[in-house]
């Protein structure tokens, strides 16, 4: 399995907006797909979570949850 997540700023600028997509690694049709605004960027990432456990089955090895962390931008220049 393997992820892409995208976490933008919106106005106002505590409004995360996430994008997130599981899929399996050999690039087939995503096996969940997400989208969620929310006032606070905390819940975006409990949704993430949320996506990647419906996906695999269980919560994310660190391995796999940096792979994700890795692909999400809160702001230019800001990384989660």
């Amino acid at each position: 399995m393997g992820v892409a997540a995208v976490i933008t700023r919106a106005a106002p600028p505590e409004t995360a907006i996430l994008h997130a997509t599981v899929h399996p690694a050999d690039g087939s049709v995503p096996a969940v797909g997400i989208f969620l605004e929310s006032a606070a960027p905390e819940l975006a990432e409990s949704a993430a979570r949320v996506a990647w456990w419906t996906a695999v089955g269980a919560e994310p090895h660190l391995g796999e949850w940096t792979l994700l962390s890795a692909s999400v931008s809160l702001a230019p220049g800001t990384s989660w």
